[in-house]
């Protein structure tokens, strides 16, 4: 990325006011937002910028906008080749709840980037050049010190540049936010999904840069499902695709498309919902599924159906985060219930009666092959003196094993009750999914007896553990969603097992767990050798 030149110059200073309220910044750092949407109001400004001043970008060369955003350990920077900021806009760009004269792009709150960067950092500077603008400005903001002091003031420091430069840099300090690893894949995957539309158009370019990495942002199209109807399995295959048009009365419209996943995905299924073609509600994972439309999880709706929807005559939240669907919208949603399954495309109808019943080893000889090799290959190279002192050292099996202490997060738990001799005796089972860097991939806890508020009835509790921030989840599982059913009923199984070898009367039970553990840890937790 080439940035304008560094070469000092003689500067000169003038002042931009930040009335009314300064106080208001103190306020913006305890907003409710998601880092992604945060980064999206810095890239929603160089967009209106850009789309603002596309004839006079192209004829200065420049036909697509490029938003870089560069992380570093305390520090956020933001590039763009955007018309950059004009002197007649610095008070209103910098001063809080100033909406711009033209409220019809994606700028309309005069908070965005405030907001965004006090939320994000104590400290943070622009610096910026406007196109045909014979000047290149910076204004720093220290948001205790102007709260503090009462600010109403602003310092601008200005040196000459040419009148053809045209950018925006942002620089944020001192981050109150310090995205991690993966936070920093999910802002990615979410700006891709909330800009999709200007990506594909051709009108954008997201350049994402870390220490380790550097990447444009590219959005991951569904694959749609293409089959006969489920009734009528001779048919010739449809395209599960449709075109959604509502008239909702007041110069409100719902327009877009619906269709079908070929492969059921909780994380991709549900609905993205623009306004003015920037995403404002179900980005990403995040997706909208209304009840009315999409029931339960357990639901094939839940796990196919999917879509783009704009919205037109709807305000937003002031973080751009969700529709302000009005007291109608309950009757939106029937709308839209009876558009996706209407004749002849019955998206509901299919999503509910299709199954799958693939054998993908029939069709391709050499499934799974890629699995075996890195797997043999981890063995070759990590297992064996692990192995040996398993061998050569059997723990023996703890009279009595610690209790599960609470993990640091619960993301998921699910209470089971089997009665083993279908008597008085009843085990519970706790299955959770936790987070927790300290304990183990797999864990299970002996049967622990519970009070009883019955007649001759005992509760034996077991917990089972399976854990998101062990070195093999973030691995292999890496917040996919997707494999985790078959993954969550193999860990129920072991457990299970183990309880029942232990009611069986087998001695040393927890020995294979502990083992197992200890081999995932330190053999199994790496994708093969770099």
């Amino acid at each position: 990325m080439t940035s304008p030149s560094q070469q000092t110059v003689p500067q000169e200073t003038l002042s931009v006011p930040i009335r009314p309220d300064v106080g208001m910044y103190a306020a913006f750092t305890r907003l409710n937002y998601k880092p992604w949407y945060a980064i999206a109001e810095f890239v929603d400004n160089a967009l209106q910028s850009f789309l603002a001043s596309k004839g006079r970008l192209a004829k200065a060369g420049t036909k697509k906008l490029t938003v870089e955003i560069r992380l570093e350990s305390d520090t956020m920077r933001i590039y763009d080749n955007a018309c950059g900021i004009a002197l007649s806009e610095m008070s209103r760009a910098f001063a809080p709840a100033q909406p711009p004269t033209d409220r019809t792009g994606l700028s309309e709150f005069g908070l965005g980037m405030k907001a965004a960067a006090c939320w994000f950092a104590n400290q943070w500077v622009v610096r910026t050049s406007a196109l045909g603008d014979p000047f290149e400005r910076e204004v720093a903001f220290n948001v205790a010190e102007i709260v503090a002091q009462g600010t109403e003031e602003l310092i601008v420091n200005q040196r000459p540049a040419a009148s053809i430069h045209h950018f925006t840099v942002l620089e944020l300090t001192e981050l109150r936010v310090q995205p991690k690893s993966r936070t920093v894949s999910k802002i990615r995957e979410h700006l891709a999904s909330i800009y999709r539309q200007f990506l594909r158009r051709g009108d954008l370019e997201i350049r994402f840069v870390t220490p380790s990495t550097s990447e444009s942002l590219t959005y991951s199209e569904p694959d749609i499902l293409t089959l006969p109807y489920f009734r009528t399995p001779d048919a010739d295959p449809v395209i599960w695709h449709k075109d959604i048009e509502m008239d909702v009365g007041e110069g409100q419209r719902v327009w877009g498309w619906a269709g079908l996943l070929a492969t059921a995905s909780t994380t991709r299924a549900g609905f993205a919902v623009f306004r003015r073609d920037r995403l404002i509600e179900g980005s990403a994972d995040e997706t909208w599924r209304p009840q009315r439309i999409f029931k339960t999880p357990n639901r094939y709706t839940y796990q196919r159906l999917v879509g783009e929807l704009h919205v037109e005559g709807f305000s937003v939240s002031h973080t751009k985060d969700g529709i302000q669907w009005g007291t109608e919208e309950e009757a939106i949603q029937d709308l839209l219930h009876d558009e996706i399954d209407s004749k002849p495309l019955c998206l509901i109808q299919q999503a509910e009666g299709h199954r799958v019943r693939k054998r993908v080893h029939k069709t391709k000889p050499s499934f799974g092959q890629s699995a075996v090799d890195t797997t043999g290959d981890a063995l070759t190279k990590r297992a064996q003196p692990i192995i040996q002192d398993q061998i050569a050292h059997p723990a023996e099996d703890p009279q009595t094993e610690p209790s599960i202490e609470q993990p640091e997060m619960i993301s998921a738990e699910r209470i089971v009750e089997i009665r083993p001799h279908d008597d008085h005796r009843i085990w519970r089972f706790a299955i959770q999914i936790i987070r927790d860097r300290s304990k183990d991939w797999y864990s299970c806890d002996p049967p622990t007896k519970l009070p009883s508020t019955g007649i001759n009835q005992e509760i034996w509790r077991v917990v089972i553990q399976l854990n998101l921030d062990h070195p093999f989840s973030e691995c292999f599982i890496n917040d996919c969603e997707a494999i985790m059913t078959p993954i969550v009923r193999i860990v129920a199984g072991l457990a299970l097992a183990e309880t029942t070898s232990r009611e069986a009367g087998t001695r040393h039970a927890g020995r294979v767990r502990r083992h197992f553990n200890k081999l995932l840890r330190h053999a199994l937790s790496r994708e093969g050798e770099q």
